[in-house]
């Protein structure tokens, strides 16, 4: 069963080198196979630069226009990657493992911007659902929207009809949130915090990797924190750490104490 995890990050801009520095921390202590990165501003060469620097197998970018903020997939080696779609605003693959039948399919969202052109975002996903495939589906990225008003902190409360939007294209697409770890807000300026960037599953996905999870890491140098996904299809049992002995300096009080220390 193909597992691993999937960095999901709004980076406004991969092109300095303090952002690139700080993808290359991610890519060393979360280990992703692959990486969905939007707001690159960047063109394919320095898509191309970067994924040789992390010692990927290979990439797929939207490049920065007139008209596009620029979108990049990266993936490591061991899995193989096929394009479905792509436009300004998603990246649509099917990932499978090398060797192996094991196969998803994932789509990386970038939704519009702008409050009026929140609604080509939901288009957009009713058109991606309506292709035909049969593989467990993943889809994550950064909606510009929210979905209630639980995730929004400061700031004059949202509009209630788009977030109903946004509600019932998921689930007219079939396509449940995953929830999260970690914060409950992923992007902020110095008055509003808000859930911007989220995964959401097909039945078919939850069936097949029960054991799932999204993690909100820490803030970056965007400002938008990465979102993780932990692709798993079978739970984790971590290793119960011993406990290292530390000596306590009380115990010079104890009439006992030379006694013992002598005896073991």
């Amino acid at each position: 069963m193909l597992q691993g995890n999937i960095l999901i990050w709004n980076c406004r801009g991969i092109v300095c080198n303090e952002t690139q520095r700080a993808l290359i921390d991610l890519v060393q202590l979360k280990k992703p196979n692959l990486i969905f990165l939007a707001e690159t501003l960047a063109k394919p060469s320095c898509i191309d630069s970067i994924t040789s620097r992390l010692g990927f197998a290979g990439s797929i970018c939207y490049t920065h226009e007139e008209g596009s903020q620029g979108l990049a997939l990266l993936w490591s080696n061991g899995i193989h990657v096929d394009l479905r779609t792509k436009s300004p605003h998603h990246i649509d693959v099917e990932v499978c493992e090398q060797g192996s039948h094991a196969s998803y399919r994932f789509t990386g969202i970038y939704g519009f911007a702008a409050r009026g052109e929140r609604n080509r975002t939901w288009d957009l996903i009713r058109t991606l659902a309506a292709e035909r495939c049969d593989l467990a589906w993943l889809m994550a990225g950064d909606f510009n929207e929210i979905m209630c008003q639980a995730d929004k902190s400061g700031g004059v409360p949202r509009a209630v009809a788009p977030m109903a939007s946004f509600r019932h294209t998921m689930v007219d697409c079939g396509l449940v949130d995953m929830g999260f770890s970690g914060s409950r807000y992923t992007w902020s300026n110095k008055f509003t915090k808000e859930r911007l960037d989220r995964s959401f599953q097909s039945i078919q996905w939850r069936d097949s990797y029960p054991y799932s999870r999204t993690i909100t890491l820490p803030p970056n140098e965007s400002d938008h924190c990465p979102i993780l996904v932990e692709v798993r299809s079978e739970q984790h049992h971590f290793r119960k750490a011993s406990r290292r002995f530390r000596f306590e300096e009380m115990w010079h009080g104890n009439e006992q104490c030379h006694a013992i220390i002598q005896k073991n």
